[in-house]
């Protein structure tokens, strides 16, 4: 059988899931995800920009139409991979159609029968020592091309020169989930004798004119003894994804063959939140021992940090009976009651909670073109990411000691644009200093609250991105208001254990039952009515509902984070 470039990343139950899918009721699974596909929609679009610059430049360039047949497709790869008539190749297909063409025509080629390699771009670097073509294979990705690292170097080469430039080093080094992919098609390569002797994997990432490149056996990831090089760690990690697929295969035909695999709440690209079956698992993971649950499924226990801590637990009953754990698996152990009791707990009881009160307390909530792409994926990616719509909520505990009788209200501007922007976020920001002046005028005291370090994030890039415009602050201005006035929730409650998976506000605020009064709340629908809003070819019916669902919709956000901490405080009073 063979797999693709991403199956050492993927989840050993998504590949179970996927391979032997008559073993499982998959009605919950999720055929359609409007998150992946708007994150895959920019992946195509980012690839398009790229590869109609390199057009542009002075390059002999193959462009294989992969929408024929996969015979041709494969035939027409096959030759292109012979010939010293291209420096690039875009859209190879390599598979055993391929290989049929080339192994005749090459020295000591041979077939790879575990893989296909479909790499978005292939760069000939001359002959390799077996004296067969030498290609390399480069992604095209929507991100930055590289991350800092010290312990490892890439060499950034314009994409006119195309090859590696040896006098461009500098530190960096590709993602973990980029250099599996380019370890993938080296592997294939080097079976069919075409690789470079010095397995040369480039990333044209966000900045589309430059080609980050390295030497993928000098890819290191890890410290200590942990410290190996991406292909080695590649090569592990898809040797245990091919036997599960292939022991998946066999149960598709036999139940009674065994799969190691189990289900686990798992972080990343290629995690949870990503997945299709992510709805069946989470099924799993609360039946796991008689009702018992895995023990992934609570806040911050994710797999890696199960293998570091304790390996040998895979059940919340197993951690509740465990003895000899260190800090981080005695609260576990907390988290673990906490998921059977459902009634919260402090962490570390001896350390106060400190959840500063105010005269008058606002809490604000913006919302930003990507936001669900940064929250599910982790990273920019390429295009505008621009803030639309701000909320807020004044509490006023003179007038009233209900926080639900706040003045609730946003700004909002769908133009799509850096002046729509800079509206919304200067519209706030005159807004809630005009706040802080009545209520320091009239002796109260005042507090903003927001969840996470968004908000911060977004009022240092308000100064940058829009510096020198009329009324926009200064970054000196943002970060004293920032310090004297901005209270991040979301920090005071990590301090504590929630019956929860996450602390993300969707999980907690039903805790504190509060519930959104739009019909399926959260990011993926959110990007879905803002890229209605903003389609010029909306009706106006439709653009003024999404516009209300959105304005409905991020009020409650800002209404959850009210709910939550009242029910902090009822949780904890004395602290």
């Amino acid at each position: 059988m063979r797999l693709e470039a991403r199956t050492a990343l993927y989840c050993h139950e998504y590949l179970h899931k996927t391979f032997a899918p008559n073993q499982f009721d998959l009605t919950y699974r999720i055929e359609v995800d409007p998150v992946v596909d708007e994150f895959k929609n920019l992946g195509i679009a980012h690839e398009e920009k790229v590869k109609e610059y390199l057009q542009s430049l002075n390059l002999r360039i193959k462009d294989i139409d992969i929408q024929q047949s996969d015979h041709d497709w494969q035939k027409e790869s096959a030759e292109a991979l012979l010939s010293d008539d291209y420096d690039l190749i875009f859209g190879a297909n390599i598979s055993d159609i391929t290989e049929s063409y080339l192994i005749p025509k090459l020295i000591n080629a041979k077939h790879d029968e575990t893989r296909v390699s479909r790499p978005d771009v292939l760069i000939r670097l001359g002959k390799n020592s077996q004296g067969n073509p030498a290609w390399a294979p480069v992604d095209i990705k929507s991100h930055a091309a590289f991350g800092e690292n010290k312990s490892n170097n890439i060499y950034l080469s314009s994409l006119e020169e195309i090859s590696p430039n040896l006098n461009s080093s500098q530190v960096g080094r590709h993602s973990e989930e980029d250099a599996y992919q380019l370890a993938h098609y080296t592997c294939h390569l080097r079976t069919l004798g075409i690789a470079s002797d010095e397995m040369w994997v480039g990333i044209i990432g966000r900045d589309i004119t430059q080609c980050a490149w390295a030497q993928l056996d000098a890819i290191t990831f890890g410290v200590g003894k942990k410290l190996d090089t991406a292909l080695n760690k590649y090569l592990k990690d898809f040797k245990i994804a091919s036997e599960v697929t292939a022991a998946s295969v066999l149960q598709n035909r036999d139940a009674s063959q065994p799969v190691n695999a189990l289900p686990m709440m798992m972080t990343g690209n290629y995690g949870c939140p990503t997945c299709e079956f992510r709805d069946v698992c989470r099924d799993e993971m609360e039946a796991f021992d008689d009702g018992s649950g895995h023990v992934t499924l609570l806040a911050t226990v994710t797999p890696t940090k199960v293998q570091d801590k304790f390996p040998h637990i895979s059940s919340i009953r197993e951690l509740l009976n465990e003895t000899n754990l260190d800090k981080f698996g005695l609260e576990s152990q907390i988290r673990a009651r906490v998921w059977n009791s459902k009634v919260p707990q402090m962490l570390n009881p001896s350390e106060p909670l400190d959840l500063p009160a105010f005269d008058i307390e606002i809490d604000i909530d913006l919302e930003n073109s990507q936001a669900i792409l940064m929250d599910t994926f982790n990273e920019t990616v390429d295009g505008k990411d621009l803030v639309y719509l701000y909320g807020y909520g004044v509490w006023d505990k003179a007038i009233s000691n209900n926080w639900k009788s706040a003045t609730f209200d946003s700004f909002s501007n769908y133009s799509d644009t850096d002046e729509g922007e800079c509206e919304v976020l200067l519209a706030m920001w005159n807004y809630l200093i005009t706040q802080i002046s009545l209520a320091e005028k009239q002796e109260k005291s005042i507090g903003i609250f927001h969840y996470s370090p968004h908000e911060k994030t977004w009022w240092r890039r308000f100064a940058k991105r829009h510096i020198g415009k009329p009324g926009v602050p200064t970054i000196e201005e943002v970060e004293k208001f920032c310090e004297k006035y901005l209270v991040d929730l979301y920090a005071y409650t990590q301090k504590i254990s929630f019956p929860t998976i996450s602390y993300s506000i969707k999980s907690l605020a039903p805790v504190a039952n509060f519930k959104w009064s739009v019909e399926d709340p959260g990011g993926g629908m959110s990007l879905i009515k803002y890229k209605t809003a903003i389609n010029p070819e909306s009706e106006k019916a439709t653009r003024e509902e999404v516009i209300d669902w959105l304005y409905r919709y991020n009020l409650d956000d800002v209404r959850a984070t009210f709910a939550v901490r009242e029910y902090i405080r009822s949780l904890f009073p004395s602290n």
